[in-house]
């Protein structure tokens, strides 16, 4: 698919996927991710 985006999630899976489909044949993957925040640091560069 030309113009696809792309994305990378890290974190946990908190549930099991979900895989449903449209009227129309395509699927979709519902989920949910937890994440821990976190900041940059421009003095010490971590």
């Amino acid at each position: 698919m030309a113009g696809e985006t792309i994305i990378t999630v890290v974190g946990n899976l908190v549930d099991d996927p979900e895989l449903r489909f449209t009227p129309s044949g395509a699927a979709v993957a519902n989920f949910r991710i937890a994440s821990t925040p976190r900041t940059f640091d421009r003095q010490t560069n971590e």
